[in-house]
């Protein structure tokens, strides 16, 4: 299961491996993914309320790892050290004397992890061992080995020694895709670009806005037209947005003019659908989307640089109260490692609505991917840098872990990217 041998990690590999688990599994698997060796057995100390997590992270370890045994410890309180001692001595003494051992102790409560170290520390002295004792840290995603006796502790970058696909993240949590896999080509990328470019502009923002509400929506209802009355809608061929309709003609090959919503189908990417869908598709595209699809494009041109793995767009996720507690949808995602950027994008350009915005992703990005989480919006709002400031003050969060794109910077807004990425990763 483990690849780690001949890196600097294969002095702490272990053939048994310790685990408190918390409410959040990710640092679990990131550590079991790092620390056990092959052929290696892992045991996950919960309590009741983290039952849950430990089935789950067990069976991904299972089925996705390979791992062939893995155990569930139960303890009945996560604060009484008498309950959590009695609850694991079977276990350490169980583990003695066959191999090296490891205790991970990010996840569950600050008295767990104190009460397991000393008890298996003090049993350590004892047996004369040499346990390994660590724990990640979030912020700069590397892992810390305590140096207990007269060793020194020691931390290492480990964000680039795991690559946690969106899939298995999703599995930890028990999440299911609402619909399909993330949709991870994006379309009509030319256009995008023009697009962006046009939103660049106070007065391209306020253009494309009013014809996409006149021409796309219902007069009196937050809606689009029906299906029927979109074909027909013409694209504009005059003033600032004509070079958005030039710009897709000439990506889409259709030189017919003036250009109508269903003379572009059969040239675009939703040229496989029912027409009624395709349209409809289209008309949201253009109202908004095609902001995610340009967003994402960014994020593709430096994934290379940042080792990155761009993770898709428009990703809506299971929301069954009964089978899982999260109720996630985010544009783009992006994971750096076991870290998950994730990005809320809006064409809105009002405080309050590019805030309600970031609220919303916050807490879906971080349900997923814990304190290693980084969340960002990308917007038309004229003042990021002061709304990022707010909301970094309101959340108590480290600089970087949030960022707030304005119009100003989407015709640079890989260069932004990079930046960020580059300073939220550690590097």
């Amino acid at each position: 299961m483990n690849n780690h041998e001949g890196s600097f990690l294969e002095q702490y590999l272990c053939e048994t491996l310790l685990l408190i688990v918390g409410s959040n599994p990710l640092p679990n698997y990131v550590a079991a993914s790092l620390l056990l060796k092959e052929n290696g057995r892992v045991f996950l100390i919960h309590t009741p309320d983290t039952l849950g997590t430990a089935k789950r992270l067990q069976q991904v370890l299972c089925e996705i790892n390979g791992v062939k045994d893995v155990k569930r410890v139960p303890i009945k309180s996560s604060s009484s050290n008498v309950i959590i001692q009695d609850g694991i001595a079977a276990t350490i003494a169980s583990i003695l004397g066959q191999g090296q051992v490891g205790l991970n102790y990010t996840g569950g409560t600050k008295a767990m992890a104190v009460h397991i170290y000393r008890m298996l520390e003090q049993i350590a002295v004892r047996e004369s061992l040499q346990p390994v004792f660590s724990y990640l840290d979030p912020g700069e995603l590397r892992i810390i080995f305590d140096g207990h006796g007269n060793a020194t502790t020691t931390s290492y970058p480990v964000a680039e020694e795991i690559q946690v696909p969106l899939e298995v993240l999703l599995k930890l949590h028990n999440i299911d895709l609402v619909k399909n896999a993330p949709l991870r080509t994006p379309y009509l990328l030319k256009t995008a670009h023009s697009l962006a470019n046009l939103h660049s502009t106070t007065e391209g923002i306020k253009s494309w806005r009013q014809w996409c509400q006149t021409e796309l929506r219902r007069s009196s209802e937050d809606k689009f037209k029906p299906a029927g009355e979109l074909k027909k809608v013409i694209l504009p061929d005059d003033g600032d947005l004509a070079t958005v309709t030039t710009t897709l003609r000439q990506e889409i090959g259709c030189t017919q003019q003036p250009l109508t919503l269903a003379d572009v189908i059969p040239f675009s990417p939703w040229q496989g659908k029912k027409q009624r869908d395709a349209v409809e598709d289209l008309a949201r595209w253009l109202f908004g989307q095609w902001l995610e699809h340009f967003a994402y494009n960014e994020i593709q041109k430096i994934a290379v640089t940042h080792k990155l793995h761009p993770s898709g767009m428009g990703i809506g996720l299971d929301t069954d109260r009964e089978k899982s507690p999260y109720d996630f949808e985010v544009d783009v995602a992006a994971i750096y490692g076991y870290q998950l950027f994730g990005l809320s994008c809006t064409m809105d350009n009002t405080k309050n609505l590019c805030k309600a915005k970031l609220f919303e992703a916050e807490k879906r990005v971080h349900q997923l991917g814990g304190d290693e989480a980084c969340v960002g919006l990308v917007s038309c709002y004229d003042k990021p840098q002061r709304l990022e400031k707010e909301m970094l003050n309101a959340w108590g969060m480290k600089p970087n872990k949030v960022r707030v794109f304005g119009y100003q910077d989407l015709m640079h807004l890989s260069d932004k990217l990079d930046e960020w990425f580059s300073h939220a990763s550690g590097k």
